[in-house]
């Protein structure tokens, strides 16, 4: 490559240097010199056709690189995105299998149906729960995959209607039955009444919610924490709520 750069300095030399030189190296009346001229003028001028394309192609791929823009190389660990309305701190209590806890709500006594909504941190995962209404079986709390980075979740448990017509007021016990124990911050229960779904009732879970829970008789047995977590929702609300 350096000779390709040497060629073309050569061909950058004022107009006639190179007859010039020639001129010089040639005795008049030698035949045998100008053959030999004749030959290195070919030469010459068959190196420069060659050199010049090559040395222009070369800067070109240099040009190139430079005015291309350079990506940042990965990381290797996956960038996410959070959407500041979506932190949310809350206060709530938590306790292993075979701890539970009972709380009562009200709802209307017209209701067709009534669902009971958890939030939770899914920073645990695979928590399970059993549920009981009045003291009969009605459903569960299923297990959910962990979440290390969005772990604020919404689930969703539908009490069986025979459970729940025709009454003011549900006594509801969670019972945790996996090794990864059991947490809760709020419950939002809704019911629906003429096939409209609305909220019935809200229990803060939490030392600092410690008058929504008396309000609604909560009690906790073998809790193993209680404290403030600040977390966030996914980023698509409606990955929120789960079932």
């Amino acid at each position: 490559m350096e000779r390709a750069w040497e060629r073309v300095r050569v061909t950058q030399l004022p107009a006639g240097s190179n007859e010039i030189a020639t001129q010089a190296m040639t005795a008049p009346g030698d035949p045998g010199t100008a053959r030999a001229a004749g030959r290195r003028r070919r030469r010459a001028a068959l190196l420069t056709a060659v050199a010049v394309p090559t040395a222009a192609a070369v800067l070109g791929v240099v040009i190139a690189q430079r005015a291309t823009p350079q990506r940042a190389a990965p990381e290797g660990t996956p960038q996410h995105v959070v959407d500041p309305a979506h932190i949310v701190s809350d206060d709530g209590r938590a306790f292993p299998r075979g701890g539970s806890s009972r709380f009562t709500v009200t709802v209307n006594p017209a209701n067709t149906g009534v669902r009971l909504i958890r939030r939770l941190d899914a920073g645990v995962g695979l928590q399970r729960a059993t549920i009981t209404v009045g003291g009969a079986p009605a459903a569960e709390w299923r297990p959910l995959l962990e979440d290390g980075v969005y772990k604020w979740r919404d689930q969703i448990v539908t009490i069986p209607p025979d459970l729940t017509a025709g009454r003011r007021s549900l006594t509801i016990v969670n019972t945790c039955v996996s090794p990864s124990g059991f947490n809760e911050f709020r419950y939002t229960v809704e019911h629906q009444v003429g096939g409209v779904w609305s909220t019935a009732d809200t229990v803060d879970i939490g030392r600092d919610h410690t008058a929504s829970e008396a309000a609604h008789d909560y009690r906790v047995v073998g809790e193993d924490w209680a404290g403030t977590q600040t977390f966030a929702y996914p980023p698509r609300k409606e990955a929120w709520s789960v079932q």
